[in-house]
């Protein structure tokens, strides 16, 4: 998981993923307040706590980073959640 500011980039957390090429995978991305969970097929596999969110990140952009190789993505939906926690 990744912060990025203009050229500033900052790494929350990272964590290795085995998957198998063409195979599907559903990807959940959820942030409250300073917390930002990732799921893969519906197993927690990322958690990062932004040590400094700052006024400047009530709002964004996200996206897919892929530094090697290639992705195929079928969507890429932001929607808000309710609640002080991430699901």
């Amino acid at each position: 998981i990744v912060k990025q500011r203009d050229a500033t980039q900052h790494v929350l957390t990272e964590t290795a993923l085995a998957y198998r090429h063409d195979a599907p995978y559903t990807c959940e991305l959820a942030c409250a307040g300073n917390r930002i969970t990732l799921d893969v097929n519906g197993e927690r596999i990322a958690t990062a706590t932004d040590p400094d969110p700052g006024p400047g990140y009530r709002s964004g952009a996200a996206g897919f980073l892929v530094d090697t190789g290639t992705m195929l993505a079928d969507a890429f939906t932001v929607r808000a959640i309710t609640g002080d926690e991430p699901a």
